[in-house]
């Protein structure tokens, strides 16, 4: 029994390890991309208002980005 519940820690402690990890991967990756989005944003702000094509391009860039701050915000309380 004893053996049994050791174990189960281990592998309870092996799990917590992996998940902290993909919590800083995907963090890092989140970060990353907010990056590039802020790049791209401010590279096609300036002529947004006259393309249309690029318009939607922002809108759907600012709808990343705001979702990707849930992410990142979820993954710092998740690493505490």
């Amino acid at each position: 029994m004893r053996d049994q519940i050791r174990s189960r820690i281990a592998d309870l402690s092996a799990l917590a390890a992996k998940t902290q990890a993909t919590e800083r991967r995907i963090l890092e990756q989140a970060e990353r991309r907010l990056e590039q989005i802020a790049g791209r944003l401010e590279e096609i702000k300036p002529r947004v208002l006259l393309d249309e094509s690029l318009s939607d391009e922002y809108q759907r860039l600012i709808l990343e980005r705001g979702k990707l701050g849930l992410v990142v915000a979820q993954a710092r309380r998740a690493l505490g």
